[in-house]
């Protein structure tokens, strides 16, 4: 569980607690009982993930180079950015 976390949307923004089994969210809420495991986030904002819908990955270019990231390692870097869902783009 998440506690007293600053949820931001594309239309409110309220602090509320999030409730989560294996990882999921089951439960956004105000007040919510006690869980096994608590993250205190007051003070932390969070928001919806961004959709990248043109990823290069193993891209091949005219010049007989290759686009550096593969799927690794652009799914770690789109993640860490913020990106929960990815759409590589190949020509």
């Amino acid at each position: 569980m998440i506690r007293q976390v600053d949820i931001t949307t594309a239309t409110y923004r309220y602090i509320a607690e999030i409730g989560t089994n294996n990882g999921v969210i089951q439960v956004i809420c105000k007040d919510l009982a006690a869980g096994h495991a608590e993250i205190g986030a007051a003070g932390r904002l969070m928001t919806p993930g961004g959709i990248d819908e043109r990823c290069y990955l193993d891209q091949p270019m005219t010049d007989g180079s290759k686009m550096i990231d593969e799927f690794l390692s652009g799914t770690r870097s789109a993640a860490f950015g913020g990106a929960t869902m990815m759409i590589p783009f190949k020509y």
